[in-house]
């Protein structure tokens, strides 16, 4: 097969990129999982942190307005919007591409003479004069040191959503301070006894900036111009102005009765296996399963 375009990746920046290079009269073919992070990394229970307005996949004919989508099917526009909701509409945007999609993962990346070849899993390899690469953020979780040292039967990152909604009557000690750690809690401790470890006390708040609306719109309309800044000036605005945030709607989680929480860091914790193989911490507390909702950190590793 042959494309002049390959993308790695059918997320939204792979089906962005796939429908505007295809708009311009390249053939493009897309290898990937469309949208996996929402059918298959995402807590069913979940409600989107954006609006629909921020979470509708981009085009430049605004072909997959997700308020339109809404509309046209009687569904109120809450400012979060159930993941069901939001899958059913994925599915309608995958169904409607306009370029080759290919579902599977991509297994080798070859350069050959005026481009390259693309190895997959799922049929004969696709040659391409340019290759794109999107492949979102689901192969570089990050688990803190003292964490990655426990038995990894124990272990659940909170990108495996699937492994934490089939958790049941343990002890499980959750770590994290992010919409993840507040999400992970909320599906977990009605069916589980839930310890939540944060760093600080968590910030409820709907943006991903600590400013309101029209000050981060200010923000993002010149943020190029903060990396000008001298770099101790610059350190102190990310300190001051960017934290990890959680919708005010968790807060209630956190509030819960049914969640012991613990002002302590992953380190702090002293966690180690005991004799009975479950995982206890300095207080003696001891768990069956340790989420960790630790966050990415993406890398160039391998390019």
């Amino acid at each position: 097969m042959t494309a002049d375009v390959v993308i790695i990746g059918a997320g939204p920046y792979g089906f962005a990129a796939a429908t505007e290079i295809h708009r311009r009269g390249f053939k493009v073919t897309a290898i990937g999982r469309p949208f996996e992070t929402w059918h298959e990394h995402t807590l069913d229970r979940m409600l989107l942190r954006s609006d629909a307005r921020a979470s509708t996949i981009w085009s430049a004919d605004d072909r997959w307005n997700l308020p339109g989508y809404l509309a046209e099917r009687g569904i109120t526009q809450n400012r979060e919007l159930p993941v069901d909701t939001f899958r059913a509409y994925l599915r309608a945007v995958t169904d409607a591409a306009p370029f080759q999609l290919h579902e599977g993962l991509v297994e080798r990346l070859d350069a050959v003479d005026g481009g390259f070849r693309v190895t997959w899993d799922g049929g004969e390899p696709v040659t391409a004069r340019a290759v794109v690469v999107a492949t979102g953020m689901g192969g570089h979780q990050v688990l803190p040191e003292v964490i990655a040292a426990l038995p990894p039967e124990r272990v659940v990152h909170s990108w495996d959503t699937q492994a934490i909604q089939k958790l049941t009557d343990q002890s499980v000690l959750v770590i994290g301070g992010g919409q993840s750690a507040a999400g992970s809690v909320e599906d977990l401790m009605g069916r589980n006894r839930v310890t939540w470890a944060l760093r600080e006390a968590p910030l409820f708040f709907r943006e991903p900036l600590r400013a309101p609306t029209p000050i981060f719109k200010a923000m993002l309309a010149t943020s190029r111009l903060l990396f000008q800044l001298p770099p101790p000036i610059l350190r102190a605005v990310s300190r001051a102005t960017f934290r990890t945030t959680i919708t005010p709607r968790l807060k209630a989680v956190y509030e819960d009765d049914r969640v012991e929480t613990l002002i302590r860091d992953a380190e702090g914790l002293g966690l180690s296996l005991a004799d009975d193989g479950s995982i206890t911490d300095t207080d003696g507390r001891r768990y069956n399963t340790v989420v960790s909702a630790t966050g990415f950190r993406h890398t160039v590793a391998g390019f």
